[in-house]
């Protein structure tokens, strides 16, 4: 999986368990105004709490799409906001990882935050970051 595609996360376990169709009816529309589509680069931070909210980052030719989902919001239901970032404002920081014990620890700082996986969470993260970083360089002309 490099780097994981829009389509794809609905069915990790993560997305399988957290997902509800009014969740979904909810994210396809606002992502598409945004100009992601089934095909589209992304990473989702679940966070603390997914059960009650997560987001999902979109690498999208105009920029990044941060959808910022709330599972349940009290007499609503499901809330979803989203923004585009142009790539040349996106803040990415260095990926680092420690390996030790026949495990690897992947950290990076991306747009605020603090992105740390194990392993195969590790992986994604750093396979998120470099789609991440070629996106950045292609639309900046930095090298």
């Amino acid at each position: 999986m490099w780097p994981m595609r829009f389509d794809d996360w609905r069915s990790t376990p993560e997305g399988e368990r957290h997902l509800t169709e009014r969740l979904v009816a909810l994210i396809d529309p606002v992502s598409r105004v945004l100009g992601a589509g089934t095909e589209t680069a992304c990473h989702v931070v679940w966070g603390d709490q997914p059960y009650a909210r997560f987001q999902v980052l979109l690498a999208t030719e105009a920029g990044l799409a941060v959808l910022n989902v709330r599972v349940n919001v009290p007499q609503e239901g499901p809330r979803i906001s989203g923004r585009l970032v142009r790539w040349g404002r996106v803040q990415a920081g260095e990926v680092t990882i420690e390996a030790h014990s026949g495990h690897a620890q992947v950290s990076a700082q991306f747009e605020g935050q603090v992105l740390q996986g194990l392993d195969t969470a590790g992986e994604r993260i750093a396979e998120w970051m470099i789609e991440v970083y070629r996106r950045v360089e292609r639309a900046t002309g930095a090298g």
